[in-house]
């Protein structure tokens, strides 16, 4: 595949990666996080991630969502080792841990979110 199909692919998945996971809101008074790997179809790749602020029902919603495995719900803010970045939509934080900067920064524009370089949980 030439190099630029590719990179419009990878912006593509992570902009699938975004959208699917923008219905949920916070509860109120959750202090908690939702970490979770979610499927980029395009890719056909998994990326890992964490939410917050979430509350226990909102990480169990939240596993109910298509392309979401393995969500798990914590006390606390989400780790913050290996954290890419941050896309801030609607006041739920979503933070990347297996994707490149880019593509996720990119994928958060598309979804309308506000990109956070380099942010990290408790920052």
């Amino acid at each position: 595949m030439p190099t630029h199909l590719a990179s419009l692919r990878t912006v593509w998945c992570a902009a699938a990666l975004f959208a699917g996971g923008l219905a949920i809101t916070p509860a109120a008074h959750a202090d908690g996080h939702c970490r979770y790997k979610k499927l980029s179809p395009g890719a056909n790749l998994w990326y890992a991630a964490c939410r917050m602020p979430a509350s226990a029902k909102d990480c169990d919603e939240w596993a109910m969502t298509e392309g979401v495995s393995e969500a798990k719900f914590a006390e606390g803010a989400c780790p913050a080792s290996g954290a890419v970045g941050a896309c801030v939509v609607g006041g739920i934080s979503q933070y990347f841990y297996s994707v490149s900067a880019k593509a996720a920064a990119e994928g958060c524009e598309h979804s309308r979110g506000h990109w956070q370089a380099d942010s990290t949980p408790g920052s």
